[in-house]
């Protein structure tokens, strides 16, 4: 199974992804984390490192999905990762404008509730069958 946690920085995915993690007793790679690693090693942030992320945690991700192990993709930014800087509410915005509308079946987790209920709410929604995406 793929859970794909995805949407504006800051609003608590990183959270959920990680919570997923533990309750489901799986990998969860962060798009972010693979990015600073990048620029830890020496790749500047002018080269298309954002693309490169991407990619490098869907090829860990295919390799333990064909190894039989659940994964969650945690396309989203979260704190304290060495080197890479928070994103301020402008940027989010901005971020928010260049992207359609998500329109496939998914499930939409809201940040006004607690972190208990969200939990609940993603793990009842992945017990019901439905392919998961938040």
């Amino acid at each position: 199974m793929l859970i794909v946690i995805a949407g504006l920085p800051g609003s608590g995915k990183s959270t959920l992804a990680a919570d997923l993690g533990r309750a489901l007793g799986c990998a969860v790679l962060g798009v972010d984390q693979a990015e600073a690693a990048m620029w830890r090693a020496g790749v500047g942030p002018s080269a298309p490192t954002h693309h490169a992320a991407y990619l490098v945690v869907g090829a860990l991700a295919a390799e333990q999905l064909a190894l039989g192990h659940d994964v969650i993709a945690d396309a989203v930014r979260s704190r304290n990762i060495e080197g890479f800087p928070e994103p301020s509410w402008e940027g989010v915005l901005q971020r928010r404008a260049g992207f359609p509308p998500w329109t496939d079946e998914r499930l939409v987790i809201d940040s006004v509730n607690s972190r208990a209920a969200n939990l609940q709410a993603a793990l009842g929604y992945l017990a019901a069958g439905q392919p998961a995406a938040g």
